[in-house]
């Protein structure tokens, strides 16, 4: 199997405000659990194609509080640069960023199918990182992250052990979403992006749309990468936490005679999400 669209993880400040409000937005939210003994906790949204959104936040305590000194600090720095424990900067540096999409995920079907994507492709990663979550059931969920040490690219995981499946009612929506349909990835350098995701993903791209005005445009299993150029800067006062990742939009399928339309930026949190009754050419 080659690598898949899995998730998106969209960091909120407050886990139930959020869920609260893309219920709202016409979205099943169904509770995750939590990870870290404690340091953040999620919420899911499942969609009937396999998909998901993470709905992440760190929880309030002294923890959190601790780690985000000590990343402001510069005193973790060292993590990124560790064999190790490298895989786990990259949660800890979603511990200090705005509320938004942040990151995305690839599924492979075993961690040495990730391990040797990112081999073929020579891209430098840290020893895979074993991670679990806590259900509310009580059930411990455990999978290996594969993250990738250049920006803009995503983290691969394996398969849930034990396996897990939604229940069919969670990823029906009253907003009609069925899936993922297309990622929007930023990069003030499209052609190295573009070779980056080449090599990763082991296919061509396709070209891209001038709708989207994507540069180039990778398939991966029912889902789509666009690439575009970053926007300009804007010369405005001073960031006081760090910008997100690469991700600039997400658009979702949905079913025949549903609205499309740009969710409510109100209750996205951060979010750029469109909805499609189509996939997006």
């Amino acid at each position: 199997m080659s690598l898949v669209m899995d998730h998106v993880i969209i960091l909120v400040d407050d886990l139930e405000r959020a869920s609260a409000d893309f219920r709202t937005l016409g979205f099943t939210v169904t509770p995750g659990g939590e990870h870290g003994e404690g340091l953040s906790h999620n919420a899911l949204i499942d969609f009937s194609d396999g998909t998901f959104f993470e709905l992440l936040a760190f929880k309030r305590g002294w923890r959190a509080s601790v780690l985000r000194s000590l990343y402001r600090a510069g005193a973790l720095g060292f993590l990124a640069r560790s064999r190790r424990r490298g895989g786990m900067f990259r949660f800890i540096e979603l511990s200090d960023m705005p509320e938004g999409l942040v990151d995305f995920c690839l599924l492979a079907d075993s961690l040495d199918t990730a391990t040797d994507a990112t081999e073929q492709a020579n891209l430098p990663t840290p020893d895979p990182l074993a991670s679990s979550r806590v259900r509310p059931d009580g059930q411990e969920v455990r999978w290996d992250i594969i993250s990738i040490l250049t920006p803009a690219l995503p983290f691969l995981r394996s398969p849930y052990a034990p396996p897990i499946a939604p229940d069919p009612q969670a990823t029906r929506h009253d907003n009609g979403a069925r899936g993922i349909a297309r990622l929007q990835i930023e990069s003030s350098d499209p052609a190295t992006l573009t070779r980056l995701y080449t090599q990763l993903l082991g296919t061509a791209p396709l070209t891209g749309t001038q709708e989207h005005g994507e540069a180039t445009v990778f398939r991966v299993g029912s889902g789509m990468l666009g690439i575009v150029e970053s926007e300009p800067l804007a010369s405005a006062a001073p960031r006081t936490r760090p910008p997100r990742r690469a991700l600039r939009s997400l658009t979702l399928r949905a079913g025949a005679g549903a609205a499309a339309r740009t969710l409510d930026p109100a209750h996205t949190h951060g979010a750029t999400i469109h909805l499609v009754a189509r996939d997006p050419d």
